[in-house]
């Protein structure tokens, strides 16, 4: 329940972020990106590591949009590295959906 409500609360803050952006307001949406961000405990679950990459490449294309590339790159970096460890971590028998503002993807 616990890590459930954290992870609502993020997804909730990557989703504020993201209206954010989509207006322009790219402080704002970089203030509750680094808000979600402070919020995932260092040992986390699958879960919080699929916000957590969800949040870095929301960073990554908030920075892009402002053509702060190197900080951009360092974030979108960061995100694959997580998807990577989370589809290594999936065993074959399952499938790892991944959650973006372009739509859901499900890995099999």
């Amino acid at each position: 329940k616990f890590t459930s409500n954290y992870v609502s609360l993020t997804g909730t803050l990557s989703n504020l972020a993201l209206a954010h952006h989509k207006r322009k307001s790219y402080v704002k949406a970089i203030n509750v990106v680094k808000a979600g961000l402070a919020l995932i405990p260092d040992e986390r679950s699958t879960s919080f590591n699929r916000v957590l990459a969800k949040l870095h490449y929301q960073l990554g294309n908030i920075f892009l949009s402002q053509n702060m590339l190197q900080s951009a790159k360092i974030c979108f970096k960061k995100s694959l590295n997580i998807f990577i460890q989370l589809l290594e971590s999936t065993p074959p028998t399952q499938s790892l959906q991944i959650e973006g503002e372009f739509g859901s993807i499900i890995l099999q």
